[in-house]
């Protein structure tokens, strides 16, 4: 008896993650590998035998059913992150950062690093902070409120679970290596403080993410 195949459709969805005032997702990573939704038709087809005494065989290993999978291959674009801005300055061994003295929320700090082809930064060592703090001394004054001056928006948040500050990459600030809480910080003060801020004494506090406050960009050196 001839093969008999079945064949059934099955639709793959692939969703790509882009950073877009529609669907943000604080949590997710921004290094995203595409940047567009792709359906793609993936048949299975499974093939069996039945030789003269009606016994379901396979003639290729002689096992008594085979199957089969007919494959498809998924291609997904990778757009070129935008050119390096000349306002990125270097920290060697750890990557070029962007203090933006333009004072927005969290939310539209995060878009914006993204737009550069970055994200907000995130504090991984001593090095680093005291880095970032040198940048934020060519900035002394911002606003006319002492406090808005000497905060910075940074990559970490407890939206995802109250008390718990994960990076952007989903790490906890010991597993990235710098946790250098102001005292009394985090407090969760009226229960509405998730987005977390660097201040000029290396120090991280937590505040409403619709605050408005100056942010610090980072993009990683590229290999």
């Amino acid at each position: 008896m001839p093969a008999r195949s079945l064949q059934v459709p099955v639709i793959v969805a692939l969703t790509m993650c882009s950073i877009s005032a529609a669907n943000l997702d604080p949590m997710a990573q921004l290094d995203c590998a595409c940047t567009s939704t792709h359906f793609v038709d993936v048949r299975f087809a499974i093939k069996c035998w039945r030789n003269s005494t009606r016994v379901w065989t396979n003639p290729k290993t002689s096992d008594d059913f085979g199957t089969f999978t007919e494959q498809s291959t998924i291609q997904c674009k990778r757009e070129k992150p935008p050119p390096l801005d000349a306002d990125y300055e270097v920290v060697p061994n750890v990557g070029f950062y962007k203090f933006h003295p333009r004072q927005t929320t969290w939310e539209d700090a995060l878009r914006t690093c993204a737009s550069e082809g970055g994200n907000l930064a995130i504090v991984n060592s001593e090095a680093e902070a005291e880095s970032m703090a040198v940048i934020f001394r060519n900035y002394p004054r911002l606003n006319d409120q002492d406090w808005l001056n000497d905060q910075a928006w940074i990559g970490v948040t407890d939206l995802k679970t109250e008390g718990v500050f994960l990076s952007l990459r989903g790490l906890t600030l010991q597993e990235e290596g710098w946790a250098r809480w102001e005292k009394g910080q985090p407090n969760n003060e009226g229960d509405g403080e998730h987005c977390v801020v660097f201040n000029r004494d290396k120090e991280l506090a937590d505040e409403p993410c619709d605050t408005k406050l100056s942010f610090f960009c980072e993009r990683p050196f590229v290999g």
